[in-house]
């Protein structure tokens, strides 16, 4: 039994300096053929963790600790900020408005009137002659069909468009508005860089990389947990 006394006293002085000074007291081993030490008790050196005391005890799955608190890893493009994880974005700067299509661009017939929001189409029948005049059944009618026109990027903008869009993003050079090809709520922005590929929901100023499909810009990590004092292991 008292040969079990160092041990004892070594681990009262890690556990009084730990909770003292709030210091993490770290071992670490690591292979020196990959420049790490073989023992090292700095936090931040390379190696995998064999033994540490509060606040770094965190566990593998639940690694990320905030606020006295150990919580699980975000998905890569995610930050965490208590229990939700949030996108990693980047701002692509503000939209400019989108161009309506002509009836033709849509598609439509020579037979719809191109009005400045709508394509209008008249009630046109073909009443036929002779007694087929009195025969409703035999009339061969079309329309009246109003359909909302679309819009589409980039457009040919009016120059003062340009010059509102450049006050806008704080640039002094009016930008180049072949560039707005993307569509999104109802505004032309540019395309999002390959790394950020996806507009943020609300915000298509903001470009962000979805964890998948069912992801948005931010998903709920759950509840933390309290470290331990102690932790052996990685």
């Amino acid at each position: 039994m008292w040969e079990l006394w160092p041990v004892v006293l070594v681990g009262a002085i890690i556990t009084y300096l730990a909770l003292r000074y709030r210091e993490t007291f770290v071992i670490k081993y690591g292979n020196p053929y990959d420049n790490e030490d073989l023992l090292s008790f700095d936090p931040s050196a390379k190696g995998t963790r064999l033994f540490s005391t509060t606040p770094d005890t965190c566990p593998i799955d639940h690694s990320d600790l905030q606020d006295g608190l150990c919580y699980e890893p975000c998905a890569e493009g995610y930050h965490g900020i208590a229990t939700v994880c949030w996108a990693d974005t980047v701002n692509i700067g503000v939209g400019t408005m989108a161009r309506l299509n002509s009836c033709s661009e849509m598609g439509l017939g020579s037979d719809y009137r191109d009005d400045p929001l709508t394509c209008w189409k008249d009630l046109k029948c073909e009443t036929g002659s002779g007694l087929d005049f009195f025969r409703f059944d035999k009339w061969k009618c079309s329309g009246p069909d109003l359909k909302g026109k679309t819009l589409s990027c980039p457009g040919n903008q009016p120059e003062a468009l340009g010059l509102l869009t450049s006050i806008l993003s704080g640039s002094t050079e009016k930008p180049n508005l072949k560039a707005y090809t993307d569509l999104t709520d109802g505004l032309c922005y540019k395309p999002c860089p390959k790394d950020k590929p996806n507009h943020v929901p609300g915000m298509p100023y903001l470009c962000y990389k979805r964890r998948d499909a069912n992801t948005g810009a931010s998903y709920d990590r759950g509840a933390g947990t309290i470290p331990p004092l102690f932790h052996f292991g990685a």
